[in-house]
């Protein structure tokens, strides 16, 4: 979703992108609307706008930095507008920290108890897969040549992946099994009402750049997060979050629709600067920039 080509280069958001994709998930189709915003301490200010505009949070942590004090800052920002916060460690084919000692950290320093959905078998060089927790079904990660592709991903019942682990698997396959065991002993399990209340996350394990594990992780967006509401016949009402200069288009805006339909030629005022200006061109951005007739309430 990075559009500069500082972002491309550096391999981090400066400015917030917003992307709407269709995703079909348990045979539905369904249209997410993703913001992506910096994470960079230096551009905290823009994702501090962007929040207002959004009705849940994926928080990535990086598997070997944890919590970082940006990640701090903004978790502050969700917790006073009621964000429901679901957690995702990245990076996990790579070396990082253990996993219960990210969930210690989590539950410490922003004071949410996580409950994790999807759980590892092994890290870095010795990562193996994930079990997910709910019907334990493994799947099985295979590696690819410097993430430069999906990883494949082999699914088997859980009881069959510990029968054909294979002699070098064994130590981790024991250790994600503990872990397990104790997760279930502590009642670690996904809860609906405390998580749209904020008081737990649920928590996903995987690659980004790899996209394993990316499915479970937007399956739980469908699932868990109620869909935007607002109602399209009302008058219009939308929240610019962003904005940003083209040399050839001039202003595009970034809003959210709360009410109402916004359609392209329409005239909008801008209730801050009491002013009035036509809609050129209404648009997403799919992921290129995308002309659609009109936006409707949470779009």
């Amino acid at each position: 979703s990075d559009r500069m080509e500082l972002e491309q280069q550096r391999g981090i958001s400066i400015s917030s992108t917003v992307m709407q994709f269709p995703y079909r998930a348990h045979g539905s189709e369904h249209i997410m609307n993703l913001l992506d915003t910096p994470g960079h301490r230096d551009f905290s200010e823009d994702t501090y706008r962007v929040l207002a505009a959004v009705d849940a949070v994926v928080m990535v942590l990086d598997a070997a930095k944890g919590i970082e004090s940006q990640t701090l800052k903004l978790f502050q920002v969700c917790r006073s507008r009621n964000l429901p916060v679901i957690t995702f460690l990245n990076k996990y084919d790579r070396p990082g920290r253990e996993p219960l000692e990210l969930l210690d950290e989590i539950e410490q320093q922003i004071n949410l108890r996580p409950t994790p959905v999807t759980w590892p078998v092994g890290s870095g060089d010795e990562f193996q897969g994930l079990i997910d927790r709910r019907d334990s079904v493994y799947t099985r990660f295979t590696r690819t040549a410097r993430g430069a592709s999906a990883a494949l991903e082999e699914t088997l019942a859980l009881d069959a992946a510990v029968a054909t682990a294979g002699p070098g698997e064994q130590r981790v396959w024991k250790t994600a099994l503990d872990e397990l065991g104790l997760l279930d002993a502590v009642g670690a399990d996904l809860d609906l009402p405390s998580f749209l209340a904020g008081e737990s996350t649920p928590l996903f394990i995987g690659s980004a750049l790899t996209c394993f594990g990316v499915r479970k992780l937007l399956d739980a967006v469908v699932e868990r997060i109620p869909a935007p509401v607002g109602d399209a016949d009302a008058p219009l009402q939308a929240l610019i979050f962003d904005s940003h200069y083209d040399q050839y288009r001039g202003v595009i805006s970034s809003v959210r629709v709360v009410n109402g339909t916004m359609k392209s030629g329409s005239k909008l005022r801008f209730l801050q600067a009491a002013a009035t200006h036509d809609a050129e061109e209404i648009g997403t951005r799919r992921p290129a920039n995308t002309p659609v007739p009109a936006l409707t309430a949470g779009e």
